[in-house]
This record gives structure tokens, sequence and C-alpha cells, in this order.
């Protein structure tokens, strides 16, 4: 489920970076803040806008741990029934 989401939510990010639609957050807020920085707008660019960038940086920190540790469980179960 939060691979799904997560796939999901960069199919939406990807529409949005080829199309006119941009996200908008408040001037000198704490995203514009971090879009600006040079990780984001130098190193890490899979997107050509930073904003997004940022989006999916976020999504990788709260979907992935989830889908990690589900696998990981998932593991677990298969090996205790194959036994």
């Amino acid at each position: 489920m939060p691979l799904g989401l997560f796939l999901i939510l960069n199919s939406i990010l990807f529409l949005f970076d080829h199309s006119s639609w941009t996200l908008y957050f408040q001037e000198g807020g704490y995203i514009e803040k971090l879009s600006n920085s040079q990780f984001f707008s130098e190193w890490f660019t899979p997107y050509r806008t930073p904003v997004h960038n940022v989006l999916v940086i976020f999504f990788m920190i709260i979907c992935l741990p989830e889908t990690v540790i589900n696998f990981i469980e998932y593991l677990k179960a298969k090996r205790t029934v194959s036994s």
C-alpha cells in the first residue's frame, strides 16, 4: 500500500512537472527555503521544479520505511510458513 501511494504521488508530480500547472507555497516559507537550497536545485533534481524535488524526498521519508518494514514482515511470515 505505501509503495503504491508513493508511485501515485510521483506520477502526479510528474504530470505537474510536465504541464503548466505548478504548486505554489508561501514566499519565504520553509519549503521555499528548502527548495532553493543547493541540494534541491543542483544535486537532487529528478524534476525541473525544485519544489517537486522537496516533495519527493518528503514522500520517500513517509512512505518507503513502511514499505521496507512490510516487506521484512512478509519475508519472516513466508519463512515461518515454509518451515
